[in-house]
């Protein structure tokens, strides 16, 4: 394990290894993050982390694809119903 950080080698021990690491963020996602973390009393740090857990646990609308057997193209079922002006809107929208 490389660690640039002086502080790290001070944290490890035997049930785990933290690590620092940069995240480049827009500065209005920045104040955002700490507005949030200030209010939930934690650090920005702390606020990411369990934001990142929870995105991780949650369950994804999104069920295993298929083939469709008339056309052999790639079929994702969905539990989450997609409107017509949701099609629209995407298509219209610069990806």
């Amino acid at each position: 394990m490389k660690c640039y950080d002086a502080k790290c080698t001070n944290r490890i021990n035997t049930s785990r290894i933290e690590m620092r690491t940069t995240v480049d963020l827009p500065e209005s996602d920045l104040a955002l993050f700490k507005s949030l973390a200030r209010a939930q009393g934690v650090t920005v740090s702390q606020l990411i982390l369990n934001l990142a857990r929870g995105g991780l646990r949650q369950k994804s609308s999104v069920g295993p694809l298929s083939l469709n057997p008339l056309t052999g193209l790639p079929t994702i079922r969905s539990t989450q119903a997609v409107s017509v002006d949701e099609v629209r809107q995407f298509l219209s929208e610069e990806h």
